[in-house]
């Protein structure tokens, strides 16, 4: 093995100086950095946005017995079911809201409770004469029959139970204001 003479410094170019320390660009960090806080600064406004605080809406006065069933009596008159084939369904309805009727009106337990569990409570009702208890079952049984036998009623017949049930509950609501407001005369009356 032969020895090589090495070369002069001036001659070698695989080896190489160091090279300076290279300051990094920080200007992105900063950029990453100022994106992020405005991302952030984006939720936390949409969020307080979202649940700002409403102003409330003025307090709902709550409908009497009378003005909700007059209500949705109107509504189901409105829906056209009759017109479009659906009687069954427009007695469903017709039956329910008379049944809710008495019940928040003279306080008898009638959604539940089938027409002749109802028929005694009718008639023991203070509040009720024997022509409106005569009547308010014949509309029910009209119902059950239009709801469960299918028996579809003429369109007299129909225009006829919403008379009825219209007329019905207007009458009784209004005898029960007449005599709630004697009682309470009567009380005061007497104190």
């Amino acid at each position: 093995m032969t020895a090589t003479p090495l070369p002069q410094l001036d001659q070698m170019k695989d080896i190489l100086d160091l090279k300076d320390i290279h300051a990094w660009d920080v200007r992105w960090v900063w950029a990453l950095g100022a994106s992020l806080l405005l991302i952030l600064l984006l939720v936390i406004a949409r969020s307080l946005w979202k649940n700002r605080k409403k102003k409330p809406a003025a307090p709902a006065i709550p409908l009497t017995p009378l003005q909700a069933a007059l209500k949705k009596l109107d509504d189901l008159v409105n829906s056209r079911l009759v017109e479009s084939g659906q009687v069954r369904r427009f007695y469903f309805g017709l039956s329910d809201l008379f049944r809710e009727f008495i019940e928040r009106e003279l306080e008898i337990p009638a959604c539940e409770a089938t027409l002749e569990e109802l028929r005694p409570k009718l008639k023991s009702s203070a509040w009720l004469n024997p022509d409106q208890t005569r009547e308010a079952t014949g509309l029910l049984e009209l119902a059950d029959m239009a709801k469960f036998a299918r028996y579809v009623p003429p369109r007299e017949e129909i225009v006829g139970s919403v008379k009825a049930c219209r007329s019905w509950i207007t009458q009784v609501a209004e005898q029960r204001q007449r005599a709630l407001a004697e009682s309470l005369k009567q009380k005061e009356a007497g104190a």
